[in-house]
C-alpha cells in the first residue's frame, strides 16, 4: 500500500462517533433534494480529473445517477471514488461503487470507506482490492441491519482475531469471521461482538473443549451467535450445568451437545 493512500485515510474523518446511531442507511425522503447542486458538483469533479478518461456523455449519466441520492450524494460519491482510486481500483469499478454508495445515507457512506480501509490497510487485514471492495459493499450498501453496530462489531472482531495474544488467526480468516459476527448483529438486532468473544474465551478455558484448534473454536462461537441474542448465555450456562456434579454430570462431549441444544432454544411467537 502506498503512502499517498495512507495519508488520504488519515486526512479523512472516518469516525462515526459524531453520527446519530439511529440514522437510517438510506436517504431521508423527508428532507429537500438539492439534486442540481449534487449534479453540478459531480460533473465538475469528473471533468477536472482527466485520469477517469470518460466521455462527456458518460460523465453526465454518472452525475445524473448520483443526483438521485440527493443531499450529500456528491460528497459520498467523491469520497468513495477517491479512496478506491488511491488504492488502485480501476476507474470503472470505482465510479460504479461510488454511485451505489452515493444513494445510501451518510452513515453507510462513511462506513464503506472505513471497512474498506480496515480490510486493505497493512496494519489490519492487508487483503486484496476485490475482496475488500465486496466486503465493504456487503456490510454497507447491501446491509439491512444497523450499520454503526455492524461496523463496530467488525472492527472489534478483526482486532481480537488478529491479535497474537488472543486468537492470532490468519488475516483472511479473521476477515471472514468478523463479517459473520457483523451479519449476526443484523439477525439479532444488537451488537454480537461481546457474545462472540465471551464464547471463544469460555471454550478456550475449558480443559477438554479448549484443546480444539482456534479456527474450530471460532466456528463453535459463530454457531452459537447464529442462534440469536440469548445463544451465548444459554450455551455457557448449559455447558457449566451439564458438567457439574450438582448438575447433569455429563462428559465434555455430552455437555457440548447439551449446551448447543440449549443455545438453539428460541421464544415462540404467540
Amino acid at each position: 500500500m502506498n503512502a499517498l493512500y495512507l495519508t488520504t485515510l488519515v486526512v479523512m474523518n472516518l469516525s462515526l462517533a459524531a453520527v446519530d446511531d439511529a440514522a437510517k442507511d438510506k436517504v431521508d425522503a423527508s428532507k429537500p433534494c438539492f439534486a442540481a447542486k449534487e449534479y453540478i458538483t459531480v460533473i465538475s469533479y469528473l471533468r477536472d480529473d482527466k485520469s477517469f478518461e470518460i466521455q462527456e456523455e458518460q460523465a453526465r449519466k454518472i452525475a445524473e445517477r448520483v443526483s438521485d441520492g440527493c443531499e450529500g450524494a456528491a460528497e459520498r460519491f467523491i469520497r468513495t471514488v477517491s479512496v478506491l482510486r488511491k488504492a488502485e481500483v480501476s476507474a470503472r469499478d470505482a465510479l460504479e461503487m461510488g454511485v451505489q454508495v452515493s444513494h445510501k445515507h451518510e452513515v453507510a457512506g462513511k462506513a464503506f470507506v472505513e471497512i474498506f480501509s480496515v480490510c486493505f490497510s497493512e496494519d489490519h487485514l492487508d487483503l486484496d482490492l476485490k475482496w475488500c471492495s465486496k466486503l465493504a459493499k456487503d456490510l454497507t450498501v447491501d446491509f439491512q441491519g444497523d450499520i454503526p453496530v455492524a461496523l463496530s462489531d467488525f472492527k472489534n472482531t478483526v482486532d481480537y482475531c488478529i491479535s497474537k495474544s488472543d486468537m492470532n488467526l490468519p488475516r483472511q480468516e479473521c476477515a471472514k469471521i468478523a463479517q459473520k459476527v457483523a451479519v449476526a448483529s443484523q439477525i439479532a438486532e444488537q451488537s454480537m461482538y461481546k457474545d462472540f468473544k465471551r464464547v471463544v474465551e469460555f471454550i478456550k478455558g475449558q480443559s477438554e473443549l479448549g484443546k480444539a484448534p482456534v479456527p474450530q473454536i471460532a466456528q463453535m462461537a459463530l454457531d452459537v451467535l447464529n442462534q440469536g441474542r440469548s445463544g451465548a448465555d444459554n450455551f455457557v450456562s448449559g455447558y457449566k450445568f451439564a458438567l457439574a456434579d450438582s448438575g447433569l454430570k455429563l462428559t465434555p462431549d455430552q455437555a457440548l451437545s447439551f449446551a448447543r441444544q440449549m443455545a438453539s432454544k428460541k421464544a415462540k411467537a404467540e
